[in-house]
């Protein structure tokens, strides 16, 4: 499954290839996508692609304002065969880290911008799954059973807005009134959310508003050593626990913490419990 991670308010270019056997090849006519948002809704259909290399097809989204998780479905005909393709891009709030930072670090400025996302979405998600919080704010869509009351826990914390809700499918009004708690509670100011099984939905953007500069300090680090170790040549022989190079002294920690390197687990994990409020 791939995803392409963009930042809101500017446009995002997915593309994919389409092969026959292993050989990139091109449709018998146009490719065309169908796109829904992350709620199973209707974005886009039968909307034009753009031809490029052999077998290369291109979707421009325009820019988005509002945090979202897309499903692009690429459909073509390639010798009388119907083809199918499926791929993702969430609108994000941030960066942990922007691009231009990490072809700066030393032994990154070879590297294409394509495996430079690619690491820092690995430690991204790698991070938020440890800490249990997402250091820039990301989409987030829930399905909840509602227990009468007014107040709705949520699975992240630091909810910073509610996008939509619907209480058995009804569309909820009045969600710029509702209070977000940062341990990841929504209490709304009237009604309450009906008693029932998965008869709330409820979607919502989600993180720190910032990167911690010492979180951005540790990717750094990290996603360095994640795409110099996948060089050949480049990679850290298991068990070492310290590298001296001309760049500088790097530690490193045991496999079973998050990224194996010292300095960046101990970054994080200060910051698996955050201090609330």
């Amino acid at each position: 499954m791939t995803v392409q991670r963009v930042l809101r308010d500017t446009r995002a270019q997915p593309e994919v290839v389409f092969y026959v056997g292993t050989t990139p090849t091109d449709a018998d006519a146009s490719v065309t996508v169908d796109i829904f948002r992350g709620d199973g809704s209707i974005f886009a259909t039968d909307a034009a692609t753009t031809h490029g290399a052999t077998g290369h097809y291109s979707y421009t989204l325009a820019p988005q304002s509002v945090l979202e998780r897309f499903q692009i479905v690429w459909e073509g005909t390639f010798g009388g065969v119907v083809q199918r393709q499926t791929s993702y891009v969430e609108v994000v709030g941030g960066y942990v880290v922007a691009l231009a930072d990490l072809q700066a670090e030393s032994g990154l400025s070879t590297k294409t911008p394509a495996q430079l996302a690619e690491a820092r979405q690995w430690f991204e998600d790698l991070a938020e799954q440890y800490c249990g919080v997402a250091f820039v704010p990301r989409y987030a869509r829930e399905v909840r059973d509602g227990d009468g009351t007014n107040e709705l826990e949520l699975r992240h914390p630091y909810p910073q807005t509610v996008l939509s809700c619907k209480v058995g499918g009804v569309a909820q009004t009045g969600l710029t009134t509702w209070d977000l708690y940062p341990e990841g509670l929504v209490a709304r100011d009237t009604g309450a959310f009906s008693v029932g099984r998965r008869n709330v939905e409820i979607i919502y953007e989600h993180g720190l508003d910032t990167v911690p500069s010492d979180v951005r300090e540790a990717a750094l680090t990290a996603i360095r050593s994640n795409v110099l170790s996948a060089t050949a040549g480049g990679g850290i022989p298991a068990g070492v626990t310290q590298l001296i190079t001309d760049a500088g002294t790097y530690n490193f920690g045991r496999p079973t913490s998050p990224f194996g390197i010292r300095d960046v687990d101990l970054v994080l994990a200060a910051r698996k419990i955050i201090p609330v409020g």
